[in-house]
């Protein structure tokens, strides 16, 4: 008699199998995408790195000696396309750099220059006194190279701190001239109404005698009913259309449910928040109450986010300590730089 070997159900490799998230299954990161991680700048660009980027390279863009990845330089070209910042500051950021980077040029030059004359007539003086020829042009080549390093540090921080002082400069002039409109309107319309927060309800008046109390309601009542048309420059009033919205509060599901939002709405700038805000009826206080409790419960990602806008100065920092260790190495009476002296110091 021919014995039947007995069905077993298939194991399931835990290394292969599927992970689930929200119900669906995700396929695990491939080598493929690790080694592209590594070949490639994959974190998300800040708006400051994308400026950076912008303005001291060319295509194909790269940051950090890495190319950009395919979603960082889609996101570098919509932030050049739809940055008024970028537009007005480009071409003055980069005469303002390319003089810089020229000044520090030439001043490294003349100092190598002038270091390396001096060198030679030492050297021709005596050549009994080689042995410490070789040691003071070994002495003078080591100050070079720390004048080089101060100098390149006082130029990074130098421009790191132009741009942020013209960003400031920038958004205080926004600012004024928002402002400017705003006192304008109130002085025409006389009153609060002209706010954004109070347009497209109904200015309530006394009734005139000769007009109705009844026909006075209803006009008001079609007033109130009206349509309301968000503020113009922000592309929500031709979202409303391409996906047939019929008020401003249809907007959040529909954001909500799609399922690319950046194919389904592009927001570049704070300007779209306060229109959607202006046309839900959302105060001011509220939004930023809203703000701060997204702060609240997200603080370590966002504490993350504010120490890599600081990467320039942590890079500097890192690259000193490196040159610190490296410059002691092999000496007997040299401070040791280790990694616990450099985490434990200010």
């Amino acid at each position: 008699m021919i014995k039947l070997k007995k069905k077993t159900k298939p194991t399931v490799n835990p290394k292969t199998k599927p992970l689930v998230f929200l119900g669906k299954p995700v396929a695990r990161v491939g080598a493929s995408t690790q080694r592209y991680s590594k070949t490639h700048w994959v974190t998300p660009l800040t708006d400051a790195q994308k400026f950076e980027i912008a303005t001291t390279t060319d295509k194909p863009h790269a940051f950090k000696g890495l190319p950009l990845s395919k979603g960082n330089a889609e996101a570098l070209e919509l932030y050049k396309r739809f940055s008024e910042d970028f537009h007005i500051n480009a071409k003055r950021q980069q005469e303002l750099m390319q003089k810089a980077r020229n000044n520090f040029d030439s001043m490294v030059k003349s100092r190598l220059e002038m270091e390396t004359k001096k060198l030679m007539e030492l050297q021709l003086v005596n050549k009994k006194e080689n042995d410490i020829t070789r040691e003071r042009l070994r002495l003078l080549k080591k100050k070079a190279d720390a004048v080089r390093g101060d100098v390149e540090i006082e130029y990074k921080s130098h421009i790191h701190k132009q741009l942020l002082e013209s960003q400031i400069a920038l958004n205080k002039m926004k600012m004024a001239s928002e402002y400017q409109e705003l006192g304008k309107k109130l002085r025409m319309s006389g009153g609060i109404a002209s706010l954004p927060q109070a347009q497209g309800f109904p200015r309530y008046r006394t009734v005139p005698i000769h007009v109705s109390p009844k026909l006075q309601a209803n006009k008001l009542a079609v007033q109130i009913n009206k349509e309301r048309k968000l503020k113009v420059g922000n592309g929500l009033n031709a979202l409303m259309k391409d996906n047939k919205l019929k008020k401003p509060l249809d907007i959040a599901d529909a954001y909500l449910k799609a399922t690319s939002r950046p194919d389904f709405y592009i927001v570049d700038s704070m300007d779209n928040h306060v229109a959607l805000a202006e046309a839900t009826g959302i105060s001011p206080q509220r939004l930023f109450e809203m703000v701060c409790v997204e702060l609240k419960g997200s603080k370590k990602k966002y504490q993350k986010v504010a120490l890599e806008n600081n990467a320039i100065a942590i890079e500097d920092l890192i690259n000193q300590f490196d040159n610190k260790s490296a410059s002691n190495k092999g000496k007997k009476d040299a401070v040791k730089y280790t990694k616990k002296t450099f985490y434990n110091c200010k």
